[in-house]
Formats: structure tokens, sequence, C-alpha cells
């Protein structure tokens, strides 16, 4: 392949992953403010059951606001990271 062609695939992942990655932390915060002000309540799933999940809730109850945050700056911050590298690279020419 030539440079151009590894450019242009390099700059279209990068592309890729900062719109992902501001989708995954702007979903986060949301979630986060969600649980906070409670906008938008979760209907009751009779079938769903979740028992892999209840040994570890007790656990992670308490971190789980934090845990939230932390994955929604994160994401934010990584799009920010892909979008300055995209910017950067289509301007190096």
């Amino acid at each position: 392949m030539t440079t151009n062609a590894l450019k242009e695939e390099e700059l279209d992942r990068l592309a890729w992953r900062c719109v992902r990655s501001s989708m995954m932390g702007a979903t986060a915060l949301l979630v986060y403010f969600n649980s906070k002000y409670g906008w938008i309540t979760a209907p009751e799933y009779h079938r769903v059951k979740g028992a892999w999940l209840e040994p570890i809730m007790p656990a992670l109850k308490p971190y789980l606001p934090q845990l939230v945050m932390a994955l929604g700056v994160g994401s934010l911050v990584m799009a920010a990271y892909c979008g300055l590298r995209y910017l950067w690279i289509s301007r190096k020419g």
C-alpha cells in the first residue's frame, strides 16, 4: 500500500474511534445524571433475572456512580485525543 492509502486508513480509524468514544462518554454521563435525577425509569423485565450479577452487586453498589463517571470522562478524553490526532495527522500532510 502507498503512504497515502495508509494515511487515509489511519485517519478513518481515528475518526471512527473519536465518534464511538464520544458516544460512549456521552451515554455514560447521561446514565450517571439519570441515576442522580431520575429522568427516565427502566421498565420491569420479569423474564430477565440477572442471577450472575447478584453475588457481585452488593460489593459494586457503593462504587457504581464513580465507575460510571470515570468511564464517561475517560471515553470523552479518548475521543478528544483521537480528534486531536486526526487533526494533527491530516494537517501534517
